[in-house]
């Protein structure tokens, strides 16, 4: 607000100085005639309102970066009105010469187009048709050596002129005359302005006849000049008030003389830079107005508030458009569609306001109209720029439209292949590094991960050091956990913990990740280090509690439950509304028969979230635990306890999904003592299925066979527990002839009707092999009636088909096996077993089905 009030300040000071000086004028160019003092007074008012009012002046002022336009506009005018108000007759005064040569030098640190002041000075002194003598000489000699010094210094850096690249073959001075009758149509018609006027906005002219309006524009041009300029030489005595047309139309061009690209700048045309040349302007309209009150005064009053009133509504229409900054570059690229760097700007605003399908459509037509000109060192910026910006946008577009992905990808592809405008190759530079990122994510998301892993590499090795590279080893990490790779994706994890300070925002997630994974390895020394070590770095109070959740799930691992209770505790001790500890410890709570305290701390999740499933959930099976076990509804000695096994069951099903793995052995356990109690064996069976299964995903391999022959020692023809305790043999001891057994009796254990998992059928299949080729194939049949259909199986069948001679079936199965399997497998490596089926084809089955 304050930046825009300045502005509206500063247009307000240089209205004023805009009167002042009109009315100065007046009085010095009509020295001695009647009615000089109300003329005068009406000149300077005229001009002044329609320079403050005139719509051109919005960018100027609206603009924050406009200030140096009005406030070496104010020193230019303070200069002038100054100067104007000195006495023509004589030589200028040594305090009014100090103050306009200070408001001179404040002026050039403002802006550098007040080199242009000096010779608005001596037009001034020319219209007033001042006396010349030594003190005036001596005025405006140092004023023009300020000038030619600003002009050499700014000619002979080439730094401070823009590449003339662009107009090798331009027509500097013809362009010049098209440029200046531009900014004098959008001073007399402002009706279509725009913020932008880049590329071929106005086309530079080559010869005076190309473009076709090159030619008239010049003549035009050239006929008020010397119009004017016969003006001032030879005023009329009679009618000395033409003077100011010369004085106008100078000023409009001498102003203007700094942008018309003489000097080549970088901004070819704006509306800001008509903001003193409109001075000359509203000279030129004032005097028009004067001569009408000549006349008929009510009509000169009337002509000029119609003006102001109806400039005025153009201003306040055009500021409308500066609101925002997508209506902005919309009314831009609606004045100039050719204008690309508008298209930019809008699809730049669009993309800010979330509307990312438009964005990209802008940004398609900004570089469509780059290209028209790639070899110009901006559009080649400019053109990196919108490719850059499009990828993104189309990146995010992306999640939903994979067509839109694939473009994104192309974008940054090309990006990567392209030099910048200072010929650095963009694909090796430090600066660029985040294009190879964000062109890895696309291609993770495309389940590219080959590509991903190489792009995330390069990123690394361009910039090791740079979060950027933190990012990537953390994405690595995905890309490895991706294929089973778990090692290196801790390994990747690790490295992105090295390079990203705490105070970066994914310290946090990097670390909870690499503890969960550790956890999920069993490294559990390991975990626990890593987040003793995270603690000490005193993150804030939420990640402090993240990381102590992550403790105590280590802790739990471990087999210390009052450990784990401590940790939750102390996260409670310090924030008593935090959800995930009250439902932890109230689910512990409640697998120790604690009622009351599981029950209070429900209803404290359900305080802070009235709709918390688990919470209502928990206080359901704690109403139902209390029932139970005080026997409500029931007579002595008949209560039956099912309803409270079957919600300890339930309870300790959740407390497997979630992981919380020491809680749910405490929970069968207590259900294992129920049941036996109760005399239930059904419950007993399963409490101890349940618990052989938790201390398998402990790594306790031992206590589950303990627990799974306790089971069988109960029921010999439990079959859950015999496939169990086969998978076991198999997968853990390698034990082929036990799990063969135990495969074997848990088919046989089944209740009639019943039928085997297909695994188990497959499984069985693979351990009787070429020792029995018939059986097992009986048993592959077996898994496929069931559902099975993995690949796999075929792979199976082919084997023990040519086992049994039966070739041209094998030769089918194996092709059945090869058509739905490819080279590599899900981690990307060769797929040995494809590998070894190819050569027993080749080697056993072929020779025998062409004979």
């Amino acid at each position: 607000f304050f930046f825009h009030l300045t502005n509206v300040l500063l247009h307000a000071v240089c209205s004023l100085l805009v009167f002042a000086l009109a009315r100065s004028l007046w009085r010095d160019v009509l020295r001695g005639e009647k009615a000089l003092e109300a003329q005068a007074g009406f000149f300077g008012f005229a001009a002044a309102l329609l320079f403050a009012v005139h719509p051109l002046q919005t960018e100027a002022v609206t603009y924050i970066s406009g200030r140096r336009d009005v406030l070496s506009a104010a020193f230019f005018l303070a200069a002038a009105v100054l100067h104007a108000r000195s006495d023509p007759d004589g030589p200028p005064r040594w305090g009014t010469s100090i103050l306009v040569f200070a408001s001179f030098g404040l002026g050039l640190l403002a802006k550098e187009t007040l080199v242009t002041l000096p010779p608005a000075l001596l037009l001034l002194d020319l219209v007033r048709r001042a006396r010349w003598g030594t003190g005036r000489v001596c005025f405006h000699l140092p004023a023009f050596a300020i000038t030619g010094g600003f002009v050499w210094i700014t000619l002979s850096n080439v730094r401070l002129m823009a590449s003339a690249a662009a107009g090798a073959n331009e027509n500097v001075l013809a362009t010049a005359c098209r440029y200046t009758a531009r900014y004098l149509g959008l001073l007399l018609f402002p009706a279509s302005q725009s913020a932008d006027y880049s590329f071929d906005a106005i086309t530079p002219s080559t010869s005076w006849l190309e473009p076709w309006t090159t030619l008239p524009t010049a003549l035009l041009c050239a006929a008020l000049l010397i119009t004017v300029g016969a003006i001032l030489i030879r005023p009329p005595p009679a009618r000395r008030w033409l003077l100011v047309l010369p004085l106008g139309l100078f000023w409009l061009v001498g102003t203007l003389t700094p942008v018309l690209q003489f000097v080549p700048i970088a901004e070819k045309f704006a509306e800001r830079f008509a903001y003193v040349p409109s001075v000359g302007l509203c000279l030129i309209l004032a005097l028009a107005a004067v001569r009408l009150g000549s006349r008929e005064q009510l009509l000169a009053w009337g002509a000029v508030g119609v003006a102001a009133v109806a400039l005025f509504a153009l201003t306040v229409r055009r500021n409308a458009d500066w609101e925002t900054p997508i209506a902005l570059w919309e009314s831009a690229v609606k004045a100039q569609p050719r204008a690309a760097r508008a298209h930019l700007a809008l699809a730049n605003a669009l993309k800010d306001g979330r509307l990312y399908r438009e964005a990209a459509e802008e940004y398609s037509r900004a570089i469509a109209i780059f290209e028209e000109k790639p070899d110009v060192p901006l559009h080649h910026g400019f053109l990196l720029q919108a490719l850059s910006f499009r990828a993104g946008v189309l990146g995010l577009l992306g999640e939903r439209d994979p067509e839109r992905t694939e473009k994104a990808v192309a974008d940054y592809r090309r990006v990567l292949r392209l030099r910048d405008v200072d010929g650095v190759e963009i694909e090796s530079s430090p600066r660029h590094v985040v294009l190879h990122f964000d062109l890895a994510g696309l291609l993770l998301r495309q389940g590219d991960l080959e590509a991903a892993e190489r792009e995330y590499h390069r990123a690394i090795e361009i910039a090791p050091r740079s979060p950027i590279a933190s990012g990537a080893h953390y994405y690595l990490s995905r890309v490895a956990r991706a294929r089973g790779q778990t090692s290196r994706a801790v390994e990747s994890l690790e490295r992105a913990l090295e390079l990203a300070p705490v105070s970066d925002p994914a310290w946090l997630t990097m670390t909870a990740e690499l503890a969960d994974l550790l956890i999920e390895t069993k490294d559990l020394d390991a975990a626990a280090s890593l987040i003793v070590r995270a603690l000490e770095a005193s993150p804030a109070p939420k990640a402090r509690h993240i990381l102590l959740l992550r403790e105590a799930k280590v802790l739990d691992r471990k087999g210390d439950l009052a450990g784990c209770i401590a940790r939750l505790e102390r996260i409670l001790a310090e924030d008593p509304n935090h959800g995930p500890a009250l439902l932890t410890l109230a689910r512990i709570e409640t697998a120790q028969s604690r009622l009351d305290r599981a029950e209070a701390r429900y209803r404290s999740v359900l305080a802070l979230e009235p709709s918390n499933a688990e919470a209502l959930e928990g206080i359901q099976t704690v109403a139902l635990l209390r029932r139970v076990n005080e026997g409500k509804g029931r007579e002595p000695g008949k209560e039956d306890p099912t309803a409270l096994l079957e919600a300890m069951e339930k309870k300790g099903l959740e407390a497997i999904a979630k992981g919380e793995i020491l809680a749910a052995r405490e929970i069968y356990t207590k259900l294992c003592l129920r049941a036996t109690e109760a005399g239930l064996l059904p419950f007993q069976l399963a409490s101890l299925r349940a618990l052989a299964r938790v201390e398998e995903s402990l790594g306790h391999y031992r206590k589950s066979e303990e627990h799974l022959k306790t089971a069988l020692a109960l029921d010999g023809r439990d079959s859950k527990a015999l496939r169990q305790l086969a998978d076991l043999y198999l997968q853990r001891f390698d034990d082929r002839g036990q799990a063969r057994t135990h495969y074997e009796r848990s088919i046989g254990a089944l209740p009639r009707g019943e039928t085997a998992d297909p695994l188990v059928h497959f499984n069985l299949a693979e351990l009787i092999g070429s020792e029995d080729p018939q059986t097992a194939l009986a048993h592959l049949e077996q898994a496929r009636k069931a559902g099975y259909s993995e690949p796999a199986l075929d792979r199976a069948m082919g084997y023990r088909l040519a086992e049994l001679s039966r070739f041209q079936e094998s030769l089918d199965a194996f092709n059945r096996y090869f058509d739905r399997t490819t080279v590599l497998d899900a981690q990307g490596r060769e797929d040995l077993a494809r590998k070894r089926a190819k050569e027993f084809v080749k080697s056993s089955v072929i020779d025998h089905v062409r004979e």
